[in-house]
């Protein structure tokens, strides 16, 4: 789960993937939709299907234009989209769940029993049930939309051009960026023996779904196997600082929202980088993860 300052700034980071952006259909005229081989052709088809709600059919011609040609930023953005909605995982339920509960204060989802918690308890279960889809939405929007954030780090194109490519601003694409690789990483963690069952079976870090906390299983590996994944999930930590850097030029987040960030950032790298791994620092880790 998100730590509870940050939980519903990370769904509000993510809405404009589960909502799409708003570029009109620029073909006119009569054609099969999907069928054609130009990749513009192909892009408009994708953001019309986007724009009537048709997802299944965007996410077909997003792909079918981002596998013509890989350098289409509108293609990799529009699939990044069509995929956050094609998913399990319903963003707009989790945020609708998170608002209801700020509505009072800087407040995420209850962590309490599920039977404490009513139909909010249920959904986190769900949501937990559902951890393996949003690792898969998580790898898929930061592989289409990294080549777009790795030429921003790399300073390889003016965000000028940047934003005239991708038809999105770019403080989207970096804190889509941010989150899901701190997302990512902590997923790593929790999904040791990477076999798409996070938190299961070999996984030396086994949520209980009785309590919906986080449990180490030392006859998963141990230290050696914690080490490594611990190592992992750092790295992409260490990428989510880097995007934050780049947002914070283009993002119209508060500087209280920017330093909530930042803290949780801060806070992942430090509970996880540890030089020596003993019971005492995986306990560390475990307790780190049941705060989010």
């Amino acid at each position: 789960m998100l730590k509870k300052s940050f939980v519903g700034l990370a769904l509000a980071i993510l809405l404009p993937l589960a909502i799409g952006c708003g570029r009109g259909n620029i073909v006119g005229g009569l054609h099969q939709e999907g069928k054609s081989n130009d990749v513009e052709v192909l892009v408009a088809d994708g953001q019309a299907a986007l724009d009537r709600g048709d997802y299944e059919e965007a996410r077909e011609y997003f792909g079918k234009a981002k596998n013509l040609d890989a350098n289409n930023w509108k293609a990799r953005y529009g699939h990044a989209v069509a995929y956050m909605q094609t998913s399990e995982v319903s963003m707009v339920k989790l945020l609708t769940t998170v608002t209801k509960q700020s509505a009072t204060g800087r407040q995420g989802i209850s962590r309490k029993s599920p039977a404490k918690t009513g139909n909010n308890g249920d959904f986190i279960e769900e949501l937990l049930d559902k951890l393996d889809v949003l690792k898969d939405v998580v790898e898929v929007i930061i592989v289409d939309l990294s080549p777009i954030g790795q030429a921003l780090l790399n300073e390889e194109i003016t965000r000028e051009e940047a934003e005239a490519r991708i038809g999105a601003t770019l403080g989207d694409i970096e804190l889509n960026l941010t989150v899901c690789h701190f997302l990512y990483g902590i997923l790593i963690v929790l999904d040791s023996d990477d076999n798409d069952h996070v938190g299961t079976g070999g996984d030396v870090f086994e949520i209980n779904r009785e309590t919906l906390w986080v449990e180490y299983r030392s006859e998963s590996g141990g230290p050696g196997k914690v080490k490594e994944v611990a190592d992992e999930g750092l790295g992409e930590i260490d990428r989510a600082v880097d995007y934050l850097e780049l947002a914070v030029k283009d993002t119209l987040l508060t500087d209280h929202d920017i330093k909530d960030i930042r803290d949780l950032l801060d806070e992942a790298r430090d509970s996880i980088d540890h030089d020596v791994w003993t019971e005492a620092a995986i306990q560390e880790v475990v307790d780190y993860i049941n705060g989010l």
